[in-house]
């Protein structure tokens, strides 16, 4: 959740990427001894990032591809949708 929104943040923006970890290698330390904090800082990231003016209207490359802003938002909100409902199940908060 916390890599995916600042993924999406760093490209609304023009920013830095966060580097991906290749297949068996460690993630990269994003969450700090706070991951509730981590994944707040995030999420602020990712909403200043899509409510910048005229961002809806740009495109931008997503790891699959080019996609119109719009698109790029609905993209992230069906991964903290279903991920965040991941996470609920997981760690007991949802049933």
């Amino acid at each position: 959740m916390v890599f995916g929104n600042l993924l999406f943040a760093q490209i609304l923006t023009g920013g830095e990427q966060p580097r991906r970890p290749s297949p068996g290698e460690a993630p990269p330390e994003m969450l700090g001894s706070d991951h509730r904090d981590a994944c707040r800082r995030s999420a602020d990231a990712v909403v200043a990032a899509f409510g910048a003016p005229g961002v809806l209207q740009q495109t931008f490359t997503v790891p699959f591809g080019a996609v119109p802003g719009q698109v790029a938002l609905h993209l992230r909100m069906t991964e903290v949708l279903v991920h965040g409902w991941d996470l609920g199940c997981a760690t007991g908060r949802l049933v």
